[in-house]
């Protein structure tokens, strides 16, 4: 059956629509003479989220996988390459949650644009520059005995952790690196004694061979000393300057890592109130909409009455928000794990030391293992995410929909018949951004200009 003839047998077959169906202050039966006479709307048009009704586009999603994989390998092998990197891609993602969170303020409609379940991969980096900088510079640094001195009392507890985690190997060597400590301190007292015996009694009555002597134990002292080396083969934490930079740079990941934390626990709070909302609603827009559309019947007899979209002046409409009410929910799963998983990840970096290895002791243990990858995961949740929802219309309403009209100048009730389809990716970049940059007014829409 075509949806003209189901929708004009509407008494018999939808109960909910009959002539006495009122649609923005006029009867159904206006239409009733129109509805023998459809013709299309036009071609296929694309019904398309309003403001804050998208998720991030999934090309910067699969951008942020391409750009986020290889730098989180170096970044476990070798923290120091990265560090500058970390900070400033967290800065960046810190800026844009905070945007989000303005523009939307929070509104539920509107989690799409505002989740912000992909920063637990910028605290975990955030986790590992403190602390492990922290661990480079030593005690005499005050974050570092502070750091100390809060995990002291679950050392015990955790070590005993690690050991069964790490397994015989993992426990053999801890014990050959404290024997090797042992011994290369053994060595060092050992050369001491050397050298403060190697000016014999008999040297003393040829005083050529004393001072040749001498000299050369002078030397070996110099060269075995590493407070002798030159300022150009110190270590850089040796230096004033560069203990000075290192203490900024763990002081700035510190900094962030708490304003991330603030927006997650924050956002969760959003969430779990974001669930409490009946009758959640979102809007989506499409050109078939305009102009003098006053509703739409779908093949489901709903009957669902235009608005003006509330960024760009075409017609829209309201739909049952599905998708917003998924992503509630999967914002508060998410949040709750990554904030666990944050938390061991913090243990396991203040409570191991470089000598700690898993798998089979090839792999160090002191790196932020858990929010690394739940953070890559989270990413491809909300790539895929992305690309089904910008390729598929949502739920709540059919590809086919009577569009009624009403001719002003005329007097007159049309009934066209409008053919939707997804919203693609351009759709879905207007419903992001038109979200995500609302609080920038005219500087994002410009003066007196209306979108599509």
């Amino acid at each position: 059956m075509s949806l003209v003839k189901f929708v004009s047998t509407s008494i018999t077959l939808c109960p909910n629509l009959s002539s006495n169906v009122i649609i923005a202050g006029y009867s159904l039966a206006l239409w009733n003479e129109s509805l023998s006479n459809i013709h299309p709307c036009g071609g296929n048009t694309y019904l398309r989220p309003d403001a804050g009704g998208a998720l991030q586009p999934y090309p910067w999603t699969f951008l942020q996988i391409l750009v986020h994989a290889p730098v989180c390998i170096v970044r476990l092998a070798r923290f120091e390459t990265t560090q500058i990197w970390s900070l400033c891609v967290a800065a960046l993602n810190i800026g844009i949650a905070i945007q989000a969170y303005k523009s939307t303020g929070l509104s539920p409609a509107e989690v799409l644009v505002w989740t912000p379940v992909a920063l637990i991969l910028d605290a975990g980096a955030m986790l590992q520059i403190h602390i492990l900088i922290l661990e480079q510079l030593g005690d005499r640094n005050p974050l570092r005995r502070f750091v100390k001195l809060v995990a002291k009392p679950f050392r015990p507890f955790a070590m005993s952790v690690f050991e069964s985690l790490m397994g015989a190997r993992g426990t053999e060597s801890r014990e050959q690196g404290d024997r090797d400590g042992q011994t290369e301190s053994q060595g060092e007292k050992n050369g001491q004694e050397m050298r403060y015996s190697a000016v014999s009694p008999m040297d003393v009555n040829d005083p050529e061979r004393a001072n040749s002597t001498i000299t050369i134990v002078a030397n070996a002292t110099q060269t075995d000393t590493p407070l002798s080396r030159p300022p150009a083969e110190q270590p850089p934490t040796q230096t004033k300057h560069g203990e000075r930079g290192l203490t900024t740079i763990a002081s700035l990941a510190l900094l962030m890592f708490l304003f991330i934390l603030v927006i997650q626990i924050f956002g969760l709070a959003k969430a779990v109130q974001g669930t409490w909302v009946s009758n959640l609603n979102a809007t989506w827009c499409s050109p078939d909409f305009q102009p003098g559309a006053l509703a739409v019947i779908d093949g489901n007899c709903n009957v669902r009455h235009l608005n003006e979209s509330s960024s760009s002046g075409i017609g829209c409409v309201w739909l049952p928000a599905f998708q917003q009410k998924a992503w509630l929910t999967n914002t508060i799963v998410i949040l709750s794990i990554s904030l666990v998983l944050q938390l061991v990840d913090l243990c396991v970096l203040s409570l191991s030391d470089g000598r700690d290895k898993i798998w089979h002791s090839k792999v160090k243990l002191q790196r932020p293992w858990l929010t690394t990858f739940a953070g890559m995961i989270i990413l491809v949740v909300l790539a895929n995410g992305g690309v089904n929802y910008a390729n598929s219309l949502p739920d709540g309403i059919t590809a086919r929909v009577l569009v009624l009209r009403r001719d002003e100048s005329l007097d007159v009730f049309p009934v066209c018949e409008g053919r939707l389809v997804s919203p693609g990716l351009r759709g879905a970049i207007i419903g992001y951004f038109d979200g995500l940059l609302n609080s920038w007014s005219t500087w994002y829409y410009g003066k007196n200009s209306l979108g599509a």
